[in-house]
């Protein structure tokens, strides 16, 4: 599922914005669940969109659930290892059945940049909402919040009972603020998204006085529609790990090829007088016993059932350049195993591969 990165200055409202996309995203988790099992009413199959919703989890991922402090952007240092915990938060997170919230001020755009990667790297979509203020506003909004925490820290306030009535999670449990030279810091060193930029797009600008944000155009890019579906993303081939080769690659590739050298140096042994040239007969089926491709076999064979192997006319062929060409056949189908066996090697196909390179080597038409 996809990655939602909200930006803005700081105290501009972030996470006021993540907590109502998040609440409109739980409720149409629960409209696309399935009813109970105790429901009696007959409902219709869920769609396979809807069961797709209803697997969705969502991830909200902020400074304050990973309780990196707001001292933390005080210095450069501490401000790098708090942003690397950030970004390793969301990577652990991405998933298909997972919508990541990722609510922080992502103020450095490269840093948005590398959260667009990791999700494009795990095959899910992303974009970008910018809670977009004036830097006055949010240094007004920042004053508020400052007089207000000192306060609520005053010991002439901190013993009065709060009323239930005004007052609410988001006001009992609001972090401390960034102190007035961290928030000036961070104000003028926000680097706002662009729609231009491929990591901020698709880009929602959300305005302070909205009341709420773009949530149904969210879930149709993010989630779609039976009308729409939503844009499949597909990572980078550079970014995707190559497919290993099987684990018993190298482990036939050696005996089927030492077997049909077997074969040709016994041919060779038993026609010493002859000179140069013959046909080998190696056959296609892997042995049942000890010298896969032996001629020694029980039960007749058809001519289908054996491969010609071609030896050359002139000269001899001796043991070392055997075991020449046999290394450089075992280097050449070791890069081409993951292609030629998605289940395991095919004995018969490294056999007849083997010798049809050997034929091509000593010019032979078997």
């Amino acid at each position: 599922m996809p990655l939602i990165i909200i930006s803005g200055y700081p105290s501009s409202g972030k996470t006021h914005r993540a907590n109502q996309i998040i609440s409109y995203f739980n409720d149409c988790i629960a409209a696309a669940s399935p009813p109970s099992p105790s429901s009696q009413d007959a409902s219709p199959a869920p769609s396979q969109a809807n069961a797709r919703l209803a697997r969705l989890k969502i991830a909200h991922i902020s400074d304050d659930t990973l309780a990196i402090p707001r001292s933390a952007y005080d210095d450069a240092k501490s401000e790098k290892m708090a942003r690397a915990t950030f970004a390793s938060a969301i990577k652990k997170a991405l998933g298909r059945d997972v919508l990541v919230v990722a609510d922080g001020m992502n103020y450095i755009k490269g840093f948005r940049y590398q959260m667009y990667c990791e999700a494009k790297a795990a095959g899910v979509g992303s974009c970008c909402v910018h809670v977009a203020v004036s830097p006055t506003k949010a240094e007004e909004l920042y004053s508020l919040r400052l007089s207000s925490s000192a306060s609520s820290s005053s010991p002439s306030t901190s013993h009065q009972p709060s009323s239930p009535s005004n007052s609410s999670p988001s006001t009992q449990q609001q972090p401390p603020p960034y102190s007035p030279p961290t928030f000036t810091n961070l104000l003028t060193r926000y680097e706002p998204p662009s729609s231009f930029s491929r990591w901020d797009s698709p880009l929602f600008t959300l305005p302070f006085d909205d009341p709420l944000p773009p949530n149904e155009a969210l879930f149709a890019h993010l989630i779609g529609t039976s009308a729409a579906p939503a844009p499949v993303v597909r990572p980078n081939l550079s970014t995707v790990a190559p497919a290993s080769a099987p684990a018993d690659t190298l482990y036939v590739l050696e005996k089927v090829t030492n077997d049909v050298v077997g074969v040709v140096m016994r041919y060779i042994g038993d026609h010493q007088d002859e000179g140069g040239g013959g046909v080998v007969k190696v056959a296609r089926e892997p042995a049942s016993g000890p010298g896969l491709g032996s001629t020694k076999r029980g039960g007749q064979k058809g001519e289908d059932d054996w491969l010609e192997l071609v030896l050359p006319s002139s000269g001899v062929v001796g043991t070392g350049q055997m075991q020449r060409l046999r290394r450089t056949f075992v280097g050449m189908w070791r890069s081409r195993a993951v292609a030629e066996a998605r289940g395991g090697m095919d004995e018969g196909r490294v056999k007849e591969a083997f010798v049809g390179y050997l034929n091509g080597v000593w010019g032979g038409d078997g």
